[in-house]
C-alpha cells in the first residue's frame, strides 16, 4: 500500500532529528510506526507519548487528536482499560478533530473505529464511509468497515470491503486483521470450516511477523 510507505519515508526523514527540532507533524510521523502495529500496550504507550508531544506544540492539531482517539479505542479493544469511559473520550476527541479538519480522512476514521468498537453500527458505517470517500486508498478504513458489517450481521458486505483492503494493502500490518475479520464474516455466514481455516492462517501470519 502507498500510504504506509509514505509514512515510513516521512518517519525516516524525521528519525535523525533531535526532538527539540521537531514540529507537530514530525512527532506524528515518529508515532506512526507504533500506530500501525495496532498492537501491544508498549506500542500504544510509545505512540501516545509522541502524539502528546505534538499536541503540546499544537494543542488542537486534528491529526494528532484523531490518532490519540485511535489509541484510546485500541486500549478499549484490547481490554486493558475501562471501555465505556475510554470509548466515550475517544469519540469526543475524534468528533472535535472532525470539526477542526472535516476533510482529513483520519479524523473520520478515528470516529468510525471508536463507534465500531462501541457497537454503534450506523455511526460507524457513516464515519468510515466518509473516511473512504475522502481517501479511497485508506486500506485500514476498509478493514474496520468490513469488521463493522460483519458484527452488524451483514457479512457479505464485510467481505466486500475486506477484499478491497487486501487489494490495497496485501502484505502490510493489516494482513492478520483482514484474515481474522474474514474468518468472523464466514462464521456469521455459517461457513464454519472456512472461518476456522482463516483464523488459523491469521495466527500463523501473526507469529511469522513477531
Amino acid at each position: 500500500a502507498i500510504e504506509p510507505r509514505l509514512y515510513a519515508a516521512e518517519y525516516n526523514r524525521f528519525q535523525s532529528r533531535s526532538p527539540s527540532n521537531l514540529d507537530a507533524w514530525g512527532f506524528v510521523m515518529r508515532a506512526m510506526p507504533h500506530v500501525w502495529t495496532w498492537g501491544p500496550a508498549a506500542d500504544i504507550d510509545a505512540a501516545e507519548a509522541l502524539l502528546m508531544r505534538a499536541t503540546e506544540i499544537e494543542p488542537d492539531y486534528p491529526r494528532a487528536k484523531s490518532l490519540l482517539a485511535c489509541m484510546r479505542t485500541a486500549r478499549a479493544l484490547l481490554g486493558i482499560v475501562d471501555p465505556t469511559a475510554n470509548l466515550a473520550a475517544a469519540q469526543e476527541m475524534a468528533e472535535r478533530a472532525i470539526q477542526r479538519d472535516p476533510i482529513d480522512p483520519w479524523t473520520h476514521f478515528a470516529a468510525g473505529f471508536s463507534y465500531m468498537v462501541a457497537r454503534r453500527f450506523d455511526q460507524a458505517v457513516e464515519a468510515l464511509s466518509e473516511a473512504i470517500s475522502l481517501n479511497p486508498s485508506l486500506a485500514i478504513a476498509h478493514t474496520i468497515l468490513g469488521s463493522t458489517y460483519g458484527y452488524g450481521g451483514l457479512p457479505r458486505d464485510g467481505l466486500h470491503h475486506l477484499a478491497i483492503a487486501e487489494r490495497l494493502s496485501p502484505r502490510d500490518f493489516t494482513q492478520p486483521a483482514n484474515l481474522s475479520i474474514k474468518g468472523m464474516c464466514h462464521f456469521v455466514i455459517g461457513d464454519f470450516a472456512e472461518a476456522v481455516r482463516l483464523e488459523v492462517v491469521a495466527v500463523e501470519v501473526t507469529r511469522r511477523e513477531e
